[in-house]
Order: C-alpha cells, then sequence, then structure tokens
C-alpha cells in the first residue's frame, strides 16, 4: 500500500479506499446465496473467510459497503435452497401427539429427517383417551379430537394425524367433523398389506386393536385374534412405558403364528422393532403412517 500513500502517509487522492475496495472485491473468490428468503438471495458476494463450528460451517462474505456478513454455509447450496424451496412448497402438519410420549418422538425425528418443513404438535389427554376408547364412545372421542385439530388449524396447519392406532376407533366418526383432512393410519396399513400380498395377518398392539381386528376396518384381510392377546397387551404396554423387554416376548409369539405376517399395529413398536432385528415378516404401521403423511403434505391443498 506503501506505492498509493502520500509523503504525509495518507491515502493519495487519486486512490482513496473507496476506489480500492472495488478492486479487492474482485480479486476475492465469490460465491451466490441461494437462499430464497435472504436478503442477499441471488447475489454473488466475495468471501472474506470460512470457519467451522460444532453445528456446521459458516462463511464470511463482505458487502459492498464493507460490512462482513456471516451465512451459513447450505445457504450456499443449490441443492439446499431447492430443498427449503419443496419444503416451503409443501402444506403444514398438525400432528395430535402424546398417545404415547415414544411414538410422538420417533414421529417427530422420522418427520423432520424427511424435511417435511412446518409442523404443529399437540399433546393429547392420554388417560381421556383411554377412557373414551375403554368405553368405546366413539363419538366422545372424536369430538375430543375435532377441538384439537380445531387449534392445529389455527395454527396454521393444512392436515392431520394422530400418531397412535388405538385412538383410530373413531376414525370413521372423526373424519366426519375434523376441520383438516386426515391422514388415516388403518385404512395406509390396509392398503400396504394388500399390495404385499398377505392374506392372513395377525395383530400386535393393544388388546383393543387385536380383539376387535383392529375396529373391523381392515377390508379384505383376513385378521386372526392370537390365543396371546394378554401377553400381546401387556408387552405393548411395557414398551408404552419405554421398557424394551417386549420385544423377546413378541418376537416368539410372532414366530408361532401361522400367519403371512405380523402388523405391528402399535406406533410404539416402532422403538424396539426395525429393519435390523426384526426375524419375522411384518408391516410397521407407524413407518407406512409416516410415509403417507410425507406423501400427502406433498400434494397440493
Amino acid at each position: 500500500m506503501d506505492a498509493v500513500r502520500g509523503k504525509d502517509g495518507n491515502l493519495d487522492g487519486s486512490l482513496r479506499a473507496s476506489h480500492i475496495m472495488p478492486i479487492i472485491l474482485r480479486i476475492l473468490k465469490t460465491v451466490t446465496v441461494y437462499c430464497g428468503w435472504h436478503f442477499l438471495s441471488g447475489q454473488s458476494v466475495p468471501v472474506r473467510r470460512r470457519e467451522k463450528f460444532p453445528y456446521g460451517e459458516v462463511v464470511f462474505v463482505q458487502l459492498e459497503s464493507g460490512t462482513t456478513c456471516a451465512l451459513p454455509a447450505w445457504m450456499l447450496s443449490a441443492t439446499c435452497a431447492a430443498a427449503l424451496a419443496r419444503m416451503e412448497d409443501m402444506r403444514n402438519l398438525g400432528l395430535i401427539g402424546g398417545l404415547g410420549p415414544g411414538a410422538t418422538v420417533h414421529y417427530y425425528r422420522e418427520l423432520a429427517r424427511a424435511q417435511v418443513g412446518e409442523m404443529l404438535i399437540i399433546h393429547a389427554d392420554m388417560n381421556r383417551v383411554r377412557g373414551h376408547v375403554e368405553r368405546e364412545d366413539r363419538a366422545g372421542l372424536a369430538d375430543y379430537f375435532a377441538r384439537l385439530i380445531e387449534r392445529l388449524a389455527n395454527g396454521g396447519a393444512e392436515l392431520a394425524a394422530i400418531s397412535a392406532v388405538t385412538p383410530h376407533i373413531c376414525i370413521r366418526e372423526l373424519e366426519k367433523i375434523s376441520p383438516l383432512p386426515l391422514v388415516d393410519i388403518i385404512e395406509e396399513a390396509r392398503v400396504e398389506i394388500r399390495s404385499r400380498g398377505y392374506r392372513r395377518v395377525a395383530l400386535f398392539g393393544t388388546r383393543f386393536v387385536v380383539e376387535s381386528r383392529m375396529f373391523g376396518m381392515l377390508e379384505g384381510v383376513d385378521v386372526v385374534v392370537p390365543d396371546q392377546v394378554d401377553d400381546i397387551h401387556e408387552a405393548y404396554m411395557r414398551t408404552v412405558d419405554g421398557g424394551t423387554e417386549g420385544r423377546a416376548i413378541l418376537s416368539k409369539i410372532a414366530r408361532e403364528l401361522p400367519v403371512d405376517a405380523i402388523v405391528l399395529a402399535g406406533t410404539d413398536l416402532a422403538l424396539i422393532f426395525d429393519e435390523t432385528n426384526t426375524d419375522f415378516v411384518h408391516v410397521d404401521c407407524a413407518k407406512t403412517h409416516i410415509q403417507a403423511i410425507v406423501r400427502d403434505l406433498r400434494r397440493p391443498a
């Protein structure tokens, strides 16, 4: 810089800082900001430096004013920007959770991994829901869920789902009064069972699910009610409470049943069974339901 300084040590009037800055910016490597909502979107800006942090890489760019601006590296990725655009085009989900909490967390993690965009989760009163189920009060349960869904809708949700199988006992009643369209886990399970060609299945879940053959809604499927209903129910409820011992009990029963497949008809079973530790043919209702939710969120309203 000495070559451009005058005798007094100051910048020569013919080449001041305001003249030098554009030259420096042209020399620096530039990056393009792809994040659609950022004020620099679509602009190419010079990079001053890059730093890595536990939460990811940050790129420090320089604005024309000389100000340094920090940007997460993903904002400079066309791929990430495209994914963000897809998320912005998706409908917002309203999820009724808390039935039980482990399955709710599982749904949240899987949906977040699928990059479904914004979602709202409302915690239902499990004791109240259980009471409606035990009394077979389908209308009362549907009315309760409809009020929860209305609160989700007021928060911006455009599609609703319930992260448990047993409460779907009231799905037919709920469909008639719900403020939002619903993703029905029973219908999705029925379609999955038939698409795989399974004709004879047994259900693992609560006593209400197993004994009712999932409320008589699996049309076109031969559902066997095992003699070990009590053992299945108890093993499932231990899983809901956070235990893992139910996996060995249910696996043994599954291998003994003369069926084409076992339907994991309790979403908490996704916490103890996966593709790596399940040695019997099965249909995972939670997995099927989550895939259907993602599919419907990506559909136009």
